[in-house]
């Protein structure tokens, strides 16, 4: 998914509409200046940053990558819930291959989503 991901130029793109359930975010994008739009699912949701749109929706830059490092503090503590040889190690919320789909905003603002599948339909 994420070769996909990169071939859409996200610049100048309009955040339409932002529904968040339990484990699943859905994005819809005014995407050109035609009106066409773009849904991106996030699905197996473990945590999101930074939401906040109060003035502006429109995208400067969009990524996709994998989580490499060092865990951001919040998903740290998700992980350290659960000691490595506690019966629930398999169940973790915090596996390998986290994505984290990070959105910058014109108004500097970046916003964050950590999950384990992103689809995008057209």
């Amino acid at each position: 998914m994420i070769d996909q991901f990169h071939k859409y130029c996200w610049h100048d793109a309009d955040i339409e509409k932002i529904e968040i359930s339990s484990n699943q975010i859905s994005i819809m994008i005014n995407h050109d200046d035609y009106g066409n739009s773009i849904k991106i699912l996030c699905n197996d949701v473990v945590g999101l940053t930074e939401l906040c749109m109060w003035e502006d929706t429109i995208i400067s830059d969009a990524t996709l990558e994998y989580v490499k490092g060092e865990l951001p503090t919040f998903l740290q503590k998700i992980k350290d819930a659960h000691p490595l040889n506690s019966e629930f190690y398999d169940n973790q919320p915090i596996r390998n291959n986290l994505l984290c789909l990070s959105i910058t905003l014109v108004n500097d603002i970046v916003f964050n989503i950590y999950c384990y599948s992103v689809e995008i339909y057209e």
